[in-house]
């Protein structure tokens, strides 16, 4: 099984780099070469935010407390792998091309699907431990160096392993939703993404959020979440705590090879029907908005972020409510209502095939850039306002904060189209799915720390103008390069 499943995950990879090469007119091995560099540079970004709090020491902290910090640390990697995975497997294609090939050789389905994920698994959490740099980080001030390293390989196996199991639960879920309920796709896809998402801020959320050391509590059922388990092996070396870890482990691989075996088509037709009935206006530039912004709003990734923004803010303010917490819960905040605006990440791939078309009327390759910035702009804004109005309703920001929120938004925004450029988003590549995501991550991280390292050498205002500068650089290299892909796109036909 395992020599084919390595067969199908490579052909998958393969197909992947031969369709960026020849986006880019470059070789494969180009491609592979600059993809390389970047897990190398998110390697590195990891590290470099780790190493702001690397003072690896056990003293000073009462064993409660210790325990408290560590149970935070893991649940919040977690929860970080499990909103990751859900991101990723909303936006994987019910069908491929691979998938229908696959299906005329004597591969079994299990092998043919569970082959297909296995990379997008493995760029998932890479992502999600570049951006649990900072919990691995908490973990070496309160650890020594033994622990603080068996703590490194719990994280990286918990992460692993939830993302499998959430993953597995997604796929589940679909597949019933789908095929025995006859509900249409992309609904099917919206609600067991919705599903996954729930049950993971319900399981984890609590010591996430709690910070209130448990003195004389009895056992929970909550003492089985492989999360606690972990913190007890570290900080205990107990066997029987680590025996618990590796059957979660075990669990979510048997989960993950059953849930293979599941037929992911979908008996149901339909689809999201969001602004039926509005009229395209007059003019060439704002129909080009309008068809862009049907295409943006009607996905599950939208429905799906619109729908989760509520619990999220409401996560923040109970979270700002807690003393320990109570300066980090603004910054968080601050972020909430730029995240619908990353999805401008799926915005070229959805229409690259198309976009000659376009040309032949407008007489020009570039006549989508504009269109699509401000049609995904409006998109997230239409989330994104309401989140800010809410967080205003609770105190959790100020009106005096709009132009930082605002100016936030616009580099997610560019940052998920320069993302979405580099590695373009096909429903026929699952794989690209993960790519874009995870390159529109390291450019959020890198360019939210650059703005933060300017801002505090210098003034907010300065501030404010690097986020903008690199904003608009961001988008120049967007133009550019989508510009590029578009003239050969007719190659798709």
């Amino acid at each position: 099984m395992m020599p084919r499943l390595r067969a199908v995950a490579s052909i998958s990879v393969l197909l992947w780099l031969r369709d960026l090469a020849a986006l880019f007119h470059v070789s494969s091995r180009a491609v592979a070469l600059g993809s390389a560099m970047v897990l190398l540079g998110a390697a590195a970004l990891g590290i470099g935010l780790a190493a702001v709090a690397l003072k690896p020491s056990s003293a000073g902290y009462p064993p409660e407390l210790r325990e408290l910090m560590l149970r935070t640390a893991f649940s919040t990697s977690a929860v970080i792998g499990l909103l990751i995975i859900v991101v990723l497997a909303v936006s994987l294609p019910p069908r491929t091309a691979l998938q229908s090939l696959v299906d005329l050789l004597p591969v079994r389905r299990v092998e043919a699907q569970l082959g297909q994920l296995l990379p997008v698994l493995a760029l998932g959490s890479a992502l999600g431990l570049v951006l649990s740099a900072l919990v691995i980080a908490l973990a070496s001030q309160i650890l020594g160096p033994l622990a603080f390293w068996a703590a490194c390989l719990l994280v990286v196996g918990n992460m692993a392993a939830l993302q499998v199991l959430g993953l597995s639960v997604f796929l589940a879920a679909s597949s019933l939703l789908s095929r025995r309920l006859r509900i249409p796709q992309q609904y099917a896809t919206t609600l067991s993404g919705a599903l996954v998402m729930v049950a993971a801020l319900a399981a984890f959320s609590g010591d996430v959020l709690n910070l209130a050391a448990r003195r004389g509590q009895g056992w929970s059922i909550g003492d089985l979440l492989v999360t606690r388990l972990a913190v007890k092996t570290v900080l205990h070396g107990s066997v029987l705590d680590g025996g618990g870890v590796l059957l979660w482990w075990a669990a979510g691989l048997v989960i993950f090879l059953a849930a293979g075996r599941l037929n992911q088509q979908s008996a149901g037709t339909g689809g999201i029907r969001l602004l039926t009935g509005t009229t395209p206006p007059a003019g060439r530039f704002l129909s080009a908005v309008w068809i862009q912004l049907l295409i943006a709003v009607r996905t599950p990734q939208f429905v799906v972020t619109a729908l989760s923004m509520a619990p999220l803010v409401v996560g923040v303010r109970w979270l700002a409510s807690i003393d320990m917490m109570a300066l980090a819960a603004p910054q968080i905040a601050s972020g909430l209502p730029a995240v619908p605006f990353a999805l401008s990440m799926y915005a070229l791939g959805r229409t690259v095939k198309y976009r000659w078309l376009g040309a032949a009327v407008h007489g020009s390759w570039s006549w989508w850039v504009a269109p699509t910035g401000v049609a995904y702009f409006l998109a997230g804004a239409a989330v994104g306002v309401f989140v800010y109005a809410g967080e205003l309703v609770l105190g959790l920001l100020e009106i005096g904060d709009l132009a930082s929120v605002a100016a936030r938004t616009v580099l997610v925004l560019c940052a998920g189209l320069l993302g979405g450029a580099l590695a373009p988003y096909s429903e026929e590549q699952g794989l690209s799915v993960a790519a874009s995501g995870f390159l529109t991550g390291l450019l959020v991280i890198a360019s939210t720390m650059f703005v933060s390292w300017a801002r505090s050498a210098t003034t907010d205002v300065i501030g404010l103008v690097a986020e903008g500068a690199v904003a608009v650089l961001f988008f120049a290299f967007y133009a550019l390069i989508g510009s590029g892909q578009a003239r050969d796109a007719a190659r798709y036909l």
